[in-house]
């Protein structure tokens, strides 16, 4: 019981037999099951992540954060009132129905877990045992809720989770692989569009804390490649979520405002910098040290270092304002010319670069 992140896993593998022949010939097997989690869950210690958010609200501290086994449970149960039925996994089997019907029932031998060793009461040697579970099962994502829910309100709160696992599985075997990921990403075989959870999925993984699981130039390259994958839908999905993290800029963790700044600078670079900049022009009537404007600021500048100048100052002309923001122009700085009409040292007269032909 104490090891927490074992338990999980064990509970999760035993309580999702994705056949309903076996749900409906053993139903009492399934229930003990439930009334066995239920009774854990009851006495269950609850995992605070407050350090890990990605924003402060403080109208969300208001509110009771569920941990992820209490997220998890949630689904679990709301499944489970739906007949165990989930529009995301495939059903292979229906072409076999008649056969699985009339198919004769084998007894396996029952799967026990190994005996756990008497433990002293020392909590090092609890909480070692804890990190070493979290190290074999870790938490797979931490979900950033950006989208509003009526996004995927047709959504069983299972499916939505399966999706994820979909997308998390996509993205950690392809790791390098940016357009294969990308094309099995866009091709999941499921009844429903599912493009805000695959932004939703993906930014969660970037913004991560304390660090992304992969590269975050890897997350970079696939959310671009998604975006020609599905030129319609997917840039449009991008862009909103852009806009609801900018809004949330000001109560965002610092490093994840980093990352955001970098993500979104590479991105507008591989799409010839076109951004609606007009939309933030708003921001110069903010003070300097606003988090909204520094951002912008912040972009810009980043734009700067992967084109020139001239370029980033073209794609701003629709906010003239912003132009502001942008650092310096930097041009060529010679040492030794000392120009027309100064005196020139000898460094400066001995200089190619003062020489006039």
């Amino acid at each position: 019981m104490g090891r927490d992140g074992t338990y999980r896993v064990e509970v999760l593998t035993v309580s999702f037999p994705d056949n309903p022949y076996y749900l409906q010939q053993v139903p009492e097997e399934i229930e003990r099951v439930m009334a066995g989690i239920e009774a854990y869950m009851s006495i269950r210690k609850h995992v605070s992540n407050e350090g890990l958010s990605f924003v402060e609200d403080e109208d969300d501290q208001l509110l009771e954060e569920k941990d992820f086994l209490e997220d998890l449970w949630v689904r679990i149960q709301d499944l489970s009132s739906h007949g165990w039925k989930l529009n995301s996994v495939p059903k292979p089997h229906l072409s076999f129905e008649a056969q699985l019907i009339d198919g004769k029932s084998h007894d396996f031998a029952p799967v026990s877990c190994p005996a756990q060793p008497a433990l002293p009461s020392a909590q090092s040697v609890i909480g070692k045992q804890k990190h070493d579970a979290e190290l074999k099962y870790p938490q797979r994502i931490r979900r950033l809720n950006i989208f509003p829910a009526n996004k995927t309100e047709d959504l069983q709160p299972m499916d939505r989770f399966v999706m994820e696992e979909y997308l998390l599985d996509v993205l950690f075997h392809l790791n390098g692989c940016r357009k294969e990921c990308a094309f099995y990403m866009v091709g999941l075989s499921v009844p429903f569009r599912y493009e805000y959870i695959m932004a939703e999925a993906i930014f969660s993984q970037l913004l991560l804390l304390p660090n992304p699981p992969l590269k975050p130039i890897y997350y970079t390259l696939v959310i671009i490649d998604l975006c020609k994958a599905l030129p319609r839908a997917f840039p449009a999905v991008v862009a909103g979520a852009v806009r609801v993290l900018f809004e949330k800029i000001a109560i965002m963790d610092m490093e994840c405002r980093t990352r955001l700044i970098l993500w979104f600078a590479h991105h507008l670079s591989n799409f010839q910098f076109i951004w609606p900049w007009d939309e933030w022009a708003c921001v110069m009537d903010l003070p300097k040290w606003a988090p909204q404007r520094l951002f912008v600021q912040e972009v810009l500048d980043r734009e700067i270092r992967l084109s020139y100048w001239e370029k980033v100052k073209q794609s701003i002309d629709i906010a003239p304002a912003l132009e502001a923001l942008l650092p310096p122009k930097g041009g060529p700085n010679f040492k030794y010319d000392g120009g027309e009409g100064t005196d020139q040292s000898d460094e400066q007269r001995l200089s190619p670069n003062s020489r006039r032909w």
